[in-house]
């Protein structure tokens, strides 16, 4: 009987304080995009662009544990991307009868992913993404479950837009009901009206009945040093809370350094992400 209250009761945590699954499909884990409120850019490697990153979310409420690798590749026409992310959230003592405390236990969110883009024409776009997740909430609550991304996007010389349907695919159980992942579709745009700057804009919908929108906007000094500022407007009951970002980007000799801090005010206040890279 114990197993099954803290089985509900991981559930019940979960659904209040997130209203569906996995709320870390919504977390922008790359530097880039947390700086400039969440808002999404196209990659800007010619052929290659991997690396590492570390961050904390959330620090003064869920302190999550962001950790991950990713790399994006062009071929001709066609270009792929792989990540793997690990949430790790703050550990808990574990009960279970008759033995009593079995230690401590740290749920966490794994998502892994695949993705291809093939270029129609100079100007459009058509991509799509798979991903697979593994969530636990505890030791006898883990579910796992399969979604994905499509998109289109189709821009010219100095701006871009793109829609998408982001987080689309089943739900996850993790023993006591079938629970949603946080799908949306999604509206990104980008525009630079001088060489080195570039404004982005972001508005999504999510099928739960919640808004999202994001604007940012990044200036690069002689195509070395990048300065990104940016807000999010959110839910914090169904999606990512409102919060404000900035950061910043080194590019050099093929060698990348994006850093990203929410500034210090509500639920994700002093969030950041490292990543180190190499693109060329």
């Amino acid at each position: 009987m114990k197993r099954v209250l803290s089985i509900l009761v991981c559930l019940i945590a979960a659904v209040q304080l997130h209203a569906q699954a996995v709320p870390a499909l919504l977390v922008p884990t790359d530097g880039r995009s947390l700086a400039m409120g969440g808002t999404s850019l196209p990659y800007t490697a010619a052929s290659l662009d991997a690396g590492a990153f570390y961050g904390i979310w959330a620090p003064q409420s869920a302190q999550n544990t962001m950790l991950g690798l990713d790399a994006f590749f062009r071929i001709g026409k066609f270009s792929f991307t792989a990540e793997g992310v690990d949430f790790l959230d703050l550990p808990y003592n574990a009960y279970s009868e008759p033995q009593g405390s079995k230690g401590s236990f740290k749920p966490y969110d794994l998502i892994l992913s695949v993705g291809g883009a093939y270029d129609i024409t100079d100007n459009l776009t058509a991509g799509l993404k798979v991903r697979s997740i593994t969530s636990a909430l505890a030791e006898s609550a883990v579910g796992s479950v399969y979604c994905g991304d499509i998109y289109v996007s189709y821009g010219g010389q100095n701006w871009a837009a793109a829609l998408s349907g982001r987080n689309i695919g089943g739900k996850i159980n993790y023993g006591g009901g079938d629970y949603a992942l946080p799908a949306l579709v999604s509206v990104d745009g980008n525009w630079s009206p001088i060489g080195q700057l570039i404004i982005a804009g972001q508005a999504a919908w999510l099928f739960s009945g919640a808004l999202m929108a994001g604007v940012g906007a990044e200036y690069t000094f002689a195509d070395i040093v990048s300065v990104r500022a940016g807000f999010h407007y959110g839910d914090a009951a169904k999606a990512l809370p409102t919060f404000a970002s900035t950061g910043f980007g080194v590019h050099f000799y093929g060698v990348k350094l994006d850093a990203a801090y929410v500034l210090p005010f509500g639920n994700t206040g002093n969030s950041f992400v490292i990543r180190a890279g190499y693109a060329f």
